[in-house]
């Protein structure tokens, strides 16, 4: 009791708390006080830094102890921080005090000296005051709310050029964690793939200039197989690429893990820390769960329906122990299972397999990842049929046609004239290609020729419609016939200076009626000959040009008042 104030000052602080925990239920008040005064004194000058870190193990482990010695250890150990930040008293101290009071506010003390406390560090802070101090800020801003300005500090000592590399590395460690974090958050699958590139980016890069770090080796790895296998979604039999990604990552990862275990396996570690620890080992489980995994994702169906499905399960059960995901933020979660769901909605087997191992197989019947499963895989189902009926059945065999239709756009009805298709394909086909055919091959050839020839030219300028464009010419059909009107286009020529230019006559073909001269076919045919009679001649691309209004009867029986050559 009398040599309490000079062990309590002295190296011995940590066994006179102690014994003091041992015996604080049974000690008469009158003689604890004396004693916790003497503790609380010691606390607030300390010996040294490690003499304060042993203390303060025996305080937070000993909730009694805490208790009594009340709201002034928190106090102490703030004023005893800011003094070695400042630099008023030995640097050292500052780290063991920031734990000390991070340990107290996470068991369930107030976190507010604490969080005023990092959130003031500003990077130019004595180095040794800072050392180990940036993975103290990633431990609170994991534990506490709204303490996104901690990222703010982390981001000034990682550019703290004047700081020790371990310091920086350490905050660079802690933003790629921040980042993985809230890619564990994650509200959608984007944003949760977008946050694990930046995570492992950071990882990455801190791994190839600090050899020594094997923490974040690993947590690359890891990041880098749960991304190749969420590409395994779309194209499992096809996509060596990402399968090689995931079996190269899971090799590295174990070699990585192997490579830290044997490093760190006989070194002291904090109790406290162990979290970190768990976590690492968290990643290596579900890697190696979706490495096995994924032999089942591209088989049509399973030799042994009940174990592959277990396996698959227990992909949801291994991301779950690294994060549990709230309802509103899926996270790792949104970004593994929809290649978890692929094989399902590629395969009907494996769907009737599911199917009857939620009926009848007592290990799945009320497994609740199994039914979550099922249902999504039912939504997507019931989407991706939604998504196939547009534009239908009725438009296949008809590509130009159904190239029109949009992929939200409304289904067409069955009861549709096939022969009304036909003709729509066949338009649809001649707007694709830019031009009419005018139904004489030899003069379709020329004008294909002569599109070929103007294209090339460095003049030619596409216009936002078609050059050539149907137009709907009725004055050339013989009313007599009653035939229906046929589509023509009208191609002008611009006026030859000093005479008129020579027209062309069109080639008789064999067994053609005299009458089907006189129709508008024929006219076009002539007219678009000599389009291409001009262009063979040197004609500038300007010079053919394209009627994009419907002409009348008068001007089609009189071409002479357009200045176009005769057609016929």
């Amino acid at each position: 009791m009398a040599e309490a104030d000079t062990l309590a000052a002295g190296p011995q602080l940590p066994y006179l708390l102690t014994a003091l925990a041992h015996g604080i239920e049974t000690i008469p008040a009158d003689q604890a006080a004396p004693l916790l005064t003497a503790a609380a004194q010691g606390l607030r000058h300390p010996y040294s830094a490690w003499v304060l870190a042993d203390a303060l193990d025996v305080v937070c482990t000993r909730p009694e102890l805490a208790a009594r010695l009340g709201n002034r250890t928190v106090r102490d150990l703030a004023t005893l921080a800011e003094d070695a930040l400042a630099g008023d008293c030995d640097a050292a101290l500052a780290q063991p005090a920031v734990a000390g009071l991070l340990r107290l506010a996470v068991a369930g003390g107030s976190p507010h000296r604490l969080l005023a406390l990092l959130t003031e560090i500003t990077g130019t802070e004595p180095a040794d005051a800072l050392d180990r101090l940036p993975i103290l800020i990633g431990i609170a801003r994991d534990h506490f709310s709204d303490t996104d300005h901690l990222l703010d500090v982390l981001n000034a000592l990682e550019n703290q050029p004047d700081l020790n590399p371990a310091t920086r590395a350490e905050a660079s460690f802690e933003l790629a964690m921040a980042d993985e974090r809230t890619a564990l958050e994650a509200a959608d699958r984007t944003t949760a793939d977008e946050q694990l590139q930046r995570a492992l980016m950071r990882f990455t890069e801190l791994d190839r200039t600090h050899e020594a770090r094997l923490d974040a080796r690993a947590h690359a790895a890891a990041i880098e197989a749960v991304l190749a296998f969420a590409d395994l979604e779309q194209n499992p039999t096809g996509d060596n690429s990402a399968r090689q990604r995931l079996t190269d990552a899971a090799d590295q990862l174990d070699t990585t893990a192997a490579h830290l275990a044997a490093w760190t396996g006989r070194m002291h570690q904090l109790d406290w820390l162990s979290a970190r620890s768990l976590t690492q080992s968290a990643w290596s489980k579900l890697v190696t769960t979706i490495n096995a995994a994924q032999a089942y994702l591209d088989q049509p169906s399973w030799y042994n329906p009940a174990d592959a499905l277990n396996d698959l399960l227990q992909i949801y059960l291994a991301s779950r122990s690294i994060h549990t995901p709230a309802s509103d933020s899926p996270g790792l979660t949104a970004l593994i299972s929809p290649a978890v769901e692929a094989p399902f909605l590629r395969s009907q087997g494996l769907l009737h397999q599911l199917e009857q191992a939620l009926a009848h197989d007592p290990q799945f019947t009320d497994h609740p990842d199994a039914q979550r499963l099922y249902d999504a895989v039912h939504r997507r189902c019931q989407q991706s049929a939604r998504q196939e009926a547009v534009p239908g059945k009725a438009l296949e065999g008809r590509p130009a046609l159904a190239a029109l239709f949009r992929s939200n756009a409304t289904g067409l009805r069955d009861d549709l004239d096939p022969h009304q298709l036909d003709r729509l394909e066949n338009l649809a086909h001649q707007l694709a290609r830019g031009y009419s055919p005018t139904g004489n091959a030899r003069v379709d050839t020329h004008l294909e020729t002569l599109l070929d020839i103007l294209k090339m030219s460095p003049a030619w300028k596409s216009s936002n419609s078609h050059y050539f464009t149907p137009s709907w010419n009725t004055s050339c059909v013989s009313s007599t016939t009653g035939s229906t009107p046929k589509p023509t286009s009208t191609v002008s020529a611009p006026p030859t200076s000093g005479r008129r230019a020579r027209t062309p006559t069109a080639p008789s073909q064999p067994g053609t009626r005299r009458a089907s001269r006189t129709t508008s076919t024929s006219t076009s045919a002539l007219s678009f000959h000599q389009a291409a009679w001009n262009g063979r001649s040197g004609m500038s691309p300007a010079g053919v040009q394209m009627s994009s209004t419907r002409p009348s009867p008068g001007a089609a029986s009189s071409p002479r008042s357009s200045g176009a050559p005769r057609g016929g």
